[in-house]
């Protein structure tokens, strides 16, 4: 028998064990989900035995039930590095699945929206700003740059209601708790160095042009770019989604907030370069239903045309069109 189907066959029993280890522990369905996941990839990708696995399911589990920060010490790095660097990403990204689904969802748009500014910001230069190897750790780096949150307890995270002085400064400690995800994702210095966008952006999405932001208070073009895009992006989406301690903003309160700051906590470039995309975007969406709408119309024309001359050649909506010159 092939040593893979024997390995899962065994697994088959393992996994299920695993999952009960996890409902036990409190980690819940997605907890339970995680685990069947990440012993998959560690299992299959990385040719890890299956004890070699359900020990790092076990730890992964404890981390799930607990909420703790993510530390090389706690992974144990010798055995995490043994993951390749695709099964590494997604394990942290399914630990932010299972602590705050929200979160994953507000680091999706992110990431979405800032690769979307850096090409804008990319088309405005002679030469391009950034590489396409650059927007892909742009796009990681705003899928990763918040996880430190998930060392943030969920009391200060979810709280309704405004954050006392001591739960603010608890709050601004999740861009360092980021820096230590990065340095337990990005084991080989090889990794950290190309991986470096992504580590600006965990760092340092909540510097302040004017240096009034943290960790470090850097100021102006000090703060690296892509940080400066991820910070902008990050607190559009913020005002425009709900939260716990409020309800999304309109679009024009959004606006307005962007534009006051522009200058104190923004990078204005970056501003403008998000209002321009918005603009485009909306541009898009209006030739869409346009063309929608458009097709709809010639479509029932078309029909209506056929059914008073059944025998005449039959029109389609495309027929109607006038070719271009």
């Amino acid at each position: 028998m092939d040593i893979r189907l024997r390995t899962m066959e065994e697994g088959s029993s393992l996994n299920g064990r695993i999952r009960s280890l996890a409902k036990r522990r409190g980690a819940g369905e997605l907890g339970q989900d995680l685990a069947t996941v990440v012993w998959q990839r560690s299992l299959l990708e990385a040719g890890r035995s299956v004890a070699d696995s359900a020990n790092l399911l076990r730890k992964i589990v404890r981390v799930v039930a607990d909420k703790k920060v993510i530390t090389p010490e706690q992974y144990e790095i010798t055995e995490f590095a043994g993951l390749p660097l695709q099964a590494r990403i997604d394990v942290v990204v399914r630990f932010m699945c299972v602590f705050d689904g929200d979160t994953l969802e507000h680091e999706h748009r992110a990431a979405k929206r800032s690769v979307e500014i850096a090409a804008h910001l990319n088309s405005q230069q002679p030469r391009p700003i950034f590489t396409s190897d650059h927007i892909e750790m742009i796009e990681l780096g705003g899928l990763l740059h918040d996880v430190g949150k998930i060392g943030i307890p969920d009391r200060i995270l979810k709280k309704p209601g405004k954050l006392s002085p001591e739960e603010w400064e608890t709050m601004r400690r999740h861009p360092i708790l980021s820096e230590q995800f990065f340095d337990a994702l990005f084991i080989t210095p090889k990794e950290k160095a190309q991986y470096g966008i992504v580590h600006d952006m965990m760092l340092c999405h909540h510097e302040k042009w004017d240096g009034t932001g943290y960790p470090y208070g850097l100021q102006g073009e000090a703060i690296p770019l892509a940080a400066r895009i991820c910070s902008v992006v990050d607190v559009w989406d913020a005002l425009r989604s709900d939260r716990p301690y409020k309800k999304a903003w309109t679009e024009e309160e959004a606006r307005n907030y962007l534009m006051e700051q522009s200058g104190k906590q923004f990078d204005p470039r970056v501003v403008g370069a998000l209002f321009q995309v918005l603009e485009k975007k909306k541009r898009e969406e209006q030739v869409s239903i346009r063309a929608t709408e458009t097709g709809v119309v010639l479509g029932a024309l078309g029909e209506r045309l056929n059914s008073l001359a059944p025998q005449a050649p039959q029109f389609r909506g495309s027929d109607l069109l006038v070719p271009a010159m």
